[in-house]
């Protein structure tokens, strides 16, 4: 977002949805803010000065919760017998 001016201003308002709506931080309800990332786009609140470190994952624009990673399959002790 720029000023007046042209100049690059900071904005706290929040991620935008397609339909307008401004996705709110599923822990304290601040507006979530889109981050372009070192690898990917991500959202994270906006109340982060605040203590709050909610990130949620960007997919095509639209904020989403994290997907877990599938848990390492672990062997049992007797599997090398």
């Amino acid at each position: 977002m720029n000023d007046e001016n042209g100049h690059a201003v900071a904005s706290n308002a929040g991620t935008t949805l397609p339909n307008g709506a401004t996705a709110a931080c599923p822990q304290c309800t601040k507006p979530m803010r889109r981050i372009e990332g070192q690898k990917s786009y991500f959202c994270s609140c906006t109340g982060y000065a605040d203590g709050c470190r909610s990130t949620l994952e960007d997919k095509n624009g639209k904020p989403v919760p994290k997907s877990s990673k599938p848990a390492a399959s672990s062997q049992s002790a007797g599997a090398f017998l």
